[in-house]
C-alpha cells in the first residue's frame, strides 16, 4: 500500500538511507540522475563478479529509483540520499569493516540497510554442509554495532537470510541469549494475497516482518531473468526475488514512515519504535506454511499510527468515528456510535500536518470544506482527553 503514502505526498523526504553489500550501477538509467553514490574513501573491487555488484542495482531500484517516465519507481524515491558501504574494496573483503563504516557516518533518523547473510553454525562446523544461511547480525561483532547504531537512533533493516533455518532451535541458543539488537530483521513472504512465508525464508521469533520475496521488479543484470532495452547494460531490469528483494521493501516503508514522523514533529522514531508500528499495523503473516516472518506492512494503517503517536495519542485517548460522504464535495457529517458533545473541536491538516481549518463541531456535525483545494486530508476530532482521526479525500 505504498501508493497511498504517495497519494499524501510521503515518499521518504529529509531521511538519508545506507546499504551495506558488494557494489551497484550509479550509471544505470534510473539512478544516474539521482543522489547515489559510493561512500567517501571506498571502492569497489573490480574483482567482484557482476551478480555480486548487481544485486546493489536491484536493491538501489527497489528503495530509491527514479520516479520518472518510464522503468520503474523507488519505494521511497523521495529521500535525500543513498550511499553504498561495501564490503569487498580493492584492499580486500571486509565486512566488518562496511557495517562499521556505514555506522560511523550515519546520525540519528538514518537508515542502514544490510543486504547479507552470514554462516549459521551447520555451515560453521561443516563446511560442506547444506545451505544455513542466517542474518549477518549472527556474527557477534555485527550485532555490537548493530546494537551501536540502534542505541544512537539509527535504523536498522536486515535480511534474514535465505537458509531455510529455524532460529528457535537449540543451534541459535547463544545468539539468542544475546537479547534483542533494535535491528528489524525481514523474511521473504509470498507476493500473493496468502502472505505465506516463502520455504527458504529463514524464520523464527527474532524475525520481526515480511516483504515480497519474490516477483519483485527491480533493476539490473542479475542471473538469466533480466531485460536490457536497447541491448543497454545501463537500461537493464530484472525480476528480483530472497530476502534480498524483501529486505528493501520493508526498509523503504519505514524510511517513508520516518519522514512523516520527522514531518510533524522535528524528531525522529527508533529503529525499535518503527518496527513496532509496522508490525502492529501489518497484514497478518498467512498460515499455509508454519515458521513466523512477521506481518506485510501495511502503509495506510502505520501512517495513522504514526500520526497518532505524533499527537501522543493511544488506544484509551481515542474514540471512533465515520466521515461521511468520502470522497467529500463540499461538506461531510460526522458520524459516530460515541456520545461526541458540541464542545468538540473539528481539525483539518494537509498530508504534512499543517492545519487548515479549525472549528468547534457544529449541532448537526456537519463540517463545510468548501474552501479547500481538492487532495487528501485528516480530519482530527478532539473532546477533553479524547481524540481520534480519519482520512478524507477532498474532490
Amino acid at each position: 500500500n505504498m501508493q497511498y503514502a504517495w497519494n499524501l505526498g510521503l515518499n521518504g523526504q529529509n531521511i538519508k538511507m545506507r546499504d551495506v553489500e558488494y557494489g551497484f550501477n550509479k550509471n544505470h538509467e534510473e539512478l544516474d540522475v539521482i543522489n547515489t553514490s559510493i561512500a567517501t574513501g571506498m571502492n569497489v573491487s573490480t574483482a567482484a563478479y557482476e551478480d555480486y555488484t548487481e544485486h546493489g542495482t536491484a536493491v538501489f531500484g527497489i528503495l530509491y529509483a527514479h520516479k520518472g517516465t518510464f522503468g520503474i519507481s523507488g519505494m521511497a524515491y523521495g529521500a535525500s540520499e543513498l550511499v553504498l558501504f561495501p564490503e569487498w574494496q580493492q584492499s580486500g573483503y571486509n565486512r566488518i569493516n562496511a557495517v562499521s563504516q556505514s555506522v560511523t557516518n550515519s546520525t540519528i533518523g538514518d537508515i542502514i540497510v544490510y543486504e547479507m547473510q552470514a554462516d549459521g553454525p551447520a555451515v560453521e562446523s561443516t563446511p560442506n554442509a547444506a545451505v544455513d544461511y542466517v542474518m549477518a547480525e549472527y556474527n557477534q561483532v555485527i550485532w555490537d554495532l548493530t546494537k551501536a547504531a540502534t542505541d544512537a537512533g539509527i535504523t536498522v533493516v536486515a535480511a534474514a537470510g535465505n537458509g531455510y533455518v529455524n532460529l528457535d532451535t537449540p543451534s541459535y541458543a547463544t545468539y539468542n541469549a544475546r537479547g534483542d539488537s533494535g535491528a528489524i530483521i525481514v523474511g521473504a513472504g509470498a507476493s500473493n494475497t496468502s502472505h505465506n512465508r516463502l520455504a527458504y525464508s529463514t524464520y523464527g521469533a527474532r524475525v520481526n516482518l515480511q516483504g515480497w520475496g519474490q516477483d519483485v521488479q527491480a533493476i539490473g543484470k542479475l542471473g538469466t531473468a533480466y531485460t536490457l532495452v536497447g541491448n543497454d547494460f545501463n537500461q537493464s531490469y530484472v525480476n528480483f526475488s530472497g530476502t534480498s528483494s524483501a529486505t528493501p521493501i520493508v526498509a523503504s516503508c519505514a524510511t517513508v514512515l520516518q519522514s512523516y514522523y520527522f514531518s510533524l514533529t522535528g524528531n525522529y522514531l527508533t529503529s525499535q519504535q518503527l518496527r513496532t508500528i509496522m508490525q502492529q499495523t501489518g497484514i497478518a503473516q498467512g498460515t499455509g506454511v508454519t515458521g513466523n516472518i512477521g506481518p506485510l506492512p501495511n502503509m495506510e494503517s502505520a501512517i495513522q499510527e504514526v500520526y497518532d503517536q505524533s499527537l501522543g495519542l493511544n488506544e484509551e485517548t481515542k474514540f471512533k468515528f465515520q466521515v461521511y460522504p468520502n470522497p467529500v464535495s463540499n461538506q461531510f457529517t460526522i458520524l459516530s456510535g460515541e456520545l461526541i458533545s458540541n464542545d468538540a473541536k473539528v481539525e483539518v491538516y494537509t498530508s504534512l500536518g499543517q492545519v487548515v481549518l479549525t472549528t468547534n463541531l457544529p449541532n448537526d456535525k456537519v463540517v463545510d470544506v468548501s474552501q479547500l483545494s481538492n487532495g487528501f486530508y485528516f480530519v482530527k476530532i478532539s473532546e477533553n482527553n479524547r481524540s481520534f482521526i480519519q482520512k478524507i479525500i477532498k474532490k
